[in-house]
């Protein structure tokens, strides 16, 4: 129980971003919108950008215009 507290905590205080992230990343670059990264890998358009928010507010910046 308290390893994963403590592992609970290691997460909040750390802002790097998880690998799904960045592979979220990776497929909005290579599919060229969300809705095709989130048919390459099984996931949901709405996945895609939460993952592509996280993203943007971990690096405080924008990485895509949204139209």
């Amino acid at each position: 129980m308290a390893e994963n507290r403590q592992a609970a905590i290691r997460k909040s205080l750390s802002n790097e971003p998880s690998w799904d992230v960045y592979r979220s990343f990776a497929a909005v670059l290579r599919e060229g919108s969300l809705s095709g990264a989130a048919r390459a890998p099984g996931m949901t358009q709405p996945s895609i950008a939460r993952h592509i928010d996280a993203l943007e507010q971990a690096i405080d910046g924008t990485l895509f215009v949204r139209t």
